[in-house]
């Protein structure tokens, strides 16, 4: 027997998914799990440097593109949440994890800004690097939902092919 970590109902080996609240059984994928926590962290990264930027410094104007990046930021974390199904002090543990890491990366970005370190190409390429990244988490968070929603073994399906047949 298997007991849910959501309900604590117990449930027979093998299956996916609980009888009871419907919650997944079976362990995240590694892979799954580095993924995620690699958009959490660079997204929160990301944040923190553009806030730090835009309060401190005041250098770039609060426009779309500003709206953009806080967007792009906010959706990488909650995708990358999603990923790991993190509820309660996870997001804590996950948010003080990352704080000197934020910081190192916002204090770097400011420093690099104010010594007029970089040049043209060298501030287009963090945008690509971030488009990049984004085009690929979507892609795989359409991939991994369409693979959950096309899953035989989901208890709903269950339930629809015993009422037919």
């Amino acid at each position: 027997m298997i007991i849910c970590p959501k309900c604590d109902a117990e449930n027979p080996k093998g299956q996916k998914f609980c009888s009871e609240c419907k919650a997944y059984l079976g362990q995240t994928p590694f892979g799954t799990v580095l993924l995620a926590w690699a958009m959490i962290l660079g997204a929160y990264t990301y944040l923190v440097s553009t806030l730090v930027l835009f309060f401190s410094l005041i250098i770039e104007p609060f426009g779309l593109e500003l709206a953009l990046k806080l967007a792009g930021s906010i959706y990488a974390v909650l995708a990358g949440g999603y990923l790991l199904k993190l509820k309660g002090w996870a997001w804590v543990l996950s948010l003080t994890g990352f704080v000197g890491l934020a910081g190192f990366g916002g204090f770097n970005t400011v420093v690099y800004i104010i010594n007029d370190f970089q040049t043209e190409w060298v501030e287009m390429v963090p945008s690509f690097t971030y488009l990049a990244i984004g085009i690929f988490c979507m892609i795989v968070l359409s991939v991994n939902s369409a693979y959950y929603f096309m899953d035989p073994n989901k208890p709903e399906k269950k339930k629809a092919v015993r009422a037919a047949g």
